[in-house]
């Protein structure tokens, strides 16, 4: 049987990518035509044996490496018979093996014909031992692992964020993993391991994508609130709102200023935990609202107690939620709800507490209310509350409706928060109508009885002249003029 290695030379009569033809018409020729065959691991492929005009089509079939005759027509391994349009016999192999490697030979046993050629299988690249996703607590110094492996040891290089990591203080590639020092919640985010693997014959680059959390232990979520407000009929909100590390040192702001102890306040902490100390207020009859919300990872659970006892819903305590954020909702109907409440918040690498006092207060008196200017859109109120309150008064609700409404349920409002004088402006009204008002002062414990009401027309704006012209309305009588200005301008321009 004369045998020949996949090289033969070319005729006229066959196609132009048939490189290598026969010169004997009855010699076996392969398509591609190459003695050897290089492949990776994983990849598909196929080689087709062609007949020449003197060798029967039917007659020629496929052995593989073991010497035995490729009979099958499925399967990873397997032939596909001429068909149609379609000549020669194919030889298929799937998700190729590194045991495959060796010869294969396409035979005529009735024209004592074949051809050969040898297939090398190279190992691919894999990422076998490499998590998706890999996690390590804020602080440490992390080793982000890769384990690249082939047919010999790949090079390996890391990204984020399309940026090449290279070796600094922050980060060092050791072997083929990446050590991030003194880890922080910053560093989180998905990396990418480069292999690269170069043979005498292929080459092949892959890529690993890593996803890193990092595990910090619970903190308060910013913004800072100063106190709850609670009174009959109205909420008191209370926030719990601190920031700090894992192992925390907490810093406590209000207003953009350090809140240090004192007669409402009083902060114990240490490194790793931390108590926040602070008052409340509330009347009996009324409804306290404390919303603890804190921020970590794992995502901390949160707890309430009183007197060192957890607190469950029940007809007088409300809570909802115990992840991450938390409300609780305390019915005052006795002066025993007073007194001093706990949030905990806790995961596996820390535990913070926000304490609460919560204090029966007194709502501020009535303010008193007089209108001092007018315009058509407008009235400017000076508002005044008594000066000794047992409480600060930090804000205004001016409620308002025109004195037909009979009812001040659906009055409109204005809040206005003290500090920039006695005088408040009541916008956007409308004009030459008789308004309605009152106003309820605001402090810790909540909102105070409404003034008397007082009644005010606004102006005009067919009468209404502002004494500097600032205003920005003209009489009937010079609007023509203003018109006929603008004409011979417009015909000019």
């Amino acid at each position: 049987m004369r045998r020949h290695d996949a090289i033969v030379e070319g005729e006229e009569n066959l196609p132009v990518e048939r490189k290598y033809l026969s010169e004997c018409r009855g010699e076996l020729f392969l398509q591609p035509a190459k003695p050897e065959l290089s492949l990776f691991t994983g990849e598909n492929f196929f080689v087709t044996c062609f007949a020449g005009p003197g060798t029967e089509q039917q007659s020629i079939t496929w052995t593989g490496p073991d010497g035995k005759e490729i009979k099958t027509t499925y399967g990873r391994i397997h032939i596909v018979p001429p068909t149609g349009d379609q000549s020669g016999l194919n030889l298929v192999v799937e998700e190729v093996w590194a045991s495959d490697k060796g010869s294969y030979t396409c035979s005529s046993p009735n024209q004592g014909e074949e051809a050969t050629f040898n297939l090398v299988v190279y190992r691919a690249i894999t990422f076998e031992g490499t998590p998706d996703k890999q996690s390590g607590s804020e602080g440490e110094d992390f080793l982000l692992k890769c384990n690249a492996q082939a047919e010999s040891k790949p090079f390996v290089s890391w990204n984020r964020d399309s940026k090449t990591i290279k070796n600094s203080k922050k980060y060092k590639i050791e072997d083929q993993a990446l050590l991030i020092r003194n880890l922080s919640r910053h560093d989180a985010g998905n990396y990418t391991c480069n292999a690269y693997l170069a043979t005498a014959l292929l080459s092949a680059v892959k890529y690993k994508v890593i996803t890193l959390s990092v595990h910090y232990g619970p903190e308060w979520k910013p913004p800072i609130q100063e106190a709850a407000y609670a009174r009959l009929g109205s909420t008191a909100i209370f926030n719990c709102d601190a920031s700090g590390m894992p192992e925390p040192t907490i810093l406590l702001f209000s207003d953009g200023q350090m809140i240090e102890s004192d007669d409402e306040h009083d902060i114990n902490g240490d490194v790793g935990s931390s108590t926040l100390r602070e008052a409340a207020y509330a009347r009996l009859g009324s409804t306290a609202i404390f919303n603890c919300d804190a921020s970590g990872m794992p995502e901390p659970t949160i707890l309430w107690f009183r007197d060192g006892q957890m607190i469950e819903s029940d007809d007088e305590h409300d809570i909802n939620g115990d992840v991450g954020s938390s409300t609780l909702r305390i019915n005052v109907t006795d002066i025993s709800e007073f007194g001093e409440y706990t949030c905990r918040v806790h995961n596996e690498l820390g535990v913070q507490e926000h304490v609460i006092l919560l204090k029966e207060g007194e709502a501020p008196k009535a303010p008193r209310v007089a209108v001092v200017e007018s315009n058509p859109s407008a009235l400017v109120l000076k508002i005044e509350h008594p000066a000794k309150e047992p409480l600060k008064v930090v804000s205004f609700r001016v409620e308002y409706k025109t004195d037909k409404d009979p009812s001040w349920d659906t009055a409109a409002s204005q809040e206005y928060e003290t500090g920039n004088g006695l005088q408040y402006t009541l916008k956007n009204l409308n004009h030459d109508t008789s308004y309605a008002i009152r106003v309820a002062a605001r402090n810790a414990a909540g909102y105070g009885d409404f003034s008397d009401e007082i009644y005010h027309r606004t102006k005009d704006p067919q009468h209404y002249t502002q004494a500097n012209g600032g205003y920005g309305f003209w009489g009937s009588q010079s609007i023509p003029a203003l018109l006929s200005l603008s004409c011979i301008l417009l015909l000019r321009l």
